[in-house]
């Protein structure tokens, strides 16, 4: 009988428990909370674990590191448009160092115009000349002012001499050109070089002087600093600066590069002179004219 009062006994306790833990079930479980029913008794204190702290408290070193965006490939914007473009030409070649020059204007992206003469065994300089993108031009056959100026006749049968020998590097007839001497040369006839002006001027020709020049043409002792003072700042007084230059000079070729430079500071682009609507001339047909006229 003992036994089996115990028994009665221990099973009681079991229902008990069970009772208890579907209550606590009950109150706990999602969605069972009531309004005003509060789950965590009021003296429980509730603390975040002590190894938790807020960024704030962290060191520099410790805190998170912010997602890094990849770069985007935005391509550099273009240089501003000023409008101003320099004319660099050089006289009286090609040469051995003509392709000296034509590296340098390659390397620093500029572009000239070469106002050749006659150089016999010197294909291969006109022609990586017109490989190159340069201009072609005009200079002389023969650069001897005398008989070149003699008459109408003689300059021109000099002019379409030089122009059927160019022919072999470019794909049309040449006719841009450069007087030897420019056109405010004093060295010949006056009025025959004035015919000679207005005779350019009735077979549809341009003729090209300059507005600044390297003044190394000269045989007295200079030097690339001299030939840079020449060239700038003078160049920068014009929007469309034509530059004289002689490639067969060593100081211009030392400064060639500082010129490309200070020009590009400024914002001048490079062009050809065929590309020039209005020619620079220090003697103009009207003027020819003039002086025939008087």
């Amino acid at each position: 009988m003992k036994h089996r009062g115990l028994g009665y006994t221990l099973i009681s306790l079991c229902l008990a428990v069970a009772a208890v833990d579907v209550a606590l079930f009950a109150a706990f479980a999602p969605g069972s909370e009531k309004p005003g029913t509060r789950l965590i008794p009021e003296h429980v204190e509730i603390r975040a674990p002590e190894s938790s702290s807020s960024p704030d408290s962290l060191p520099s070193s410790e805190l998170p590191k912010p997602v890094q965006k990849p770069p985007v490939n935005v391509p550099p914007a273009p240089e501003p448009d000023t409008g101003k473009v320099a004319y660099l030409t050089f006289d009286d070649g090609p040469t051995p160092k003509t392709p000296e020059v034509l590296k340098i204007l390659k390397d620093h992206k500029a572009t000239a115009t070469f106002f050749t003469v006659f150089h016999p065994e010197s294909d291969i300089y006109y022609r990586r000349i017109a490989d190159s993108g340069c201009q072609l031009a005009i200079h002389a056959y023969n650069h001897d002012y005398k008989p070149l100026y003699a008459s109408v006749e003689s300059y021109f049968a000099d002019f379409y001499k030089m122009q059927a020998y160019l022919r072999k590097f470019t794909k049309t007839p040449v006719t841009d050109f450069r007087f030897p001497g420019g056109s405010s040369q004093t060295v010949t006839d006056k009025r025959m070089f004035c015919k000679i002006i207005l005779e350019t001027q009735k077979q549809g020709l341009r003729y090209f002087d300059w507005n600044v020049s390297a003044g190394d043409a000269t045989n007295a002792k200079i030097s690339a600093e001299y030939v840079y003072n020449n060239i700038i700042p003078a160049a920068f007084q014009y929007d469309r600066p034509v530059i004289l230059m002689h490639e067969r000079s060593p100081y211009t070729r030392a400064a060639l590069p500082r010129i490309i430079e200070a020009l590009k500071e400024k914002g001048y682009s490079f062009g050809q002179v065929k590309d020039l609507s209005e020619t620079v001339q220090h003697r103009t047909p009207a003027y020819a004219a003039k002086v025939l006229a008087e």
